[in-house]
């Protein structure tokens, strides 16, 4: 691999049914806590199968005004936070303006 094809990966981030941070969902994990529960982001009485592992809440990252970050959908929220978290466990969310970035 040459340097211009290098990739590093240098923080975790993720968001879960047992956590939205590395140290929540390892401790769940670890703990044997199941995130799955009976559905309540849809009508349970419809579908053969009642339980899901859902997120209920994704987190506001620092620096985003939560008025904006309640504006978006989960599926824009999610990968929102996941980078921040991912910036800040690798120490880089200060200087993320300053360095290429991609997930």
């Amino acid at each position: 691999m040459t340097h211009r094809n290098a990739a590093c990966i240098t923080g975790i981030g993720a968001i879960s049914s047992l956590g939205s941070s590395f140290a929540e969902i390892s401790e769940n994990l670890l703990g044997a806590r199941s995130g799955i529960r009976t559905g309540t982001n849809f009508k349970v009485a419809e579908p053969p199968c009642q339980v899901a592992g859902q997120v209920t809440e994704i987190p506001y990252p620092d620096e985003v005004d939560p008025a904006v970050f309640a504006a978006l959908t989960p599926i824009e929220q999610a990968p929102l936070w996941c980078c921040a978290r991912a910036l800040q466990d690798a120490g880089l969310w200060q200087s993320r303006r300053d360095i290429r970035i991609g997930i």
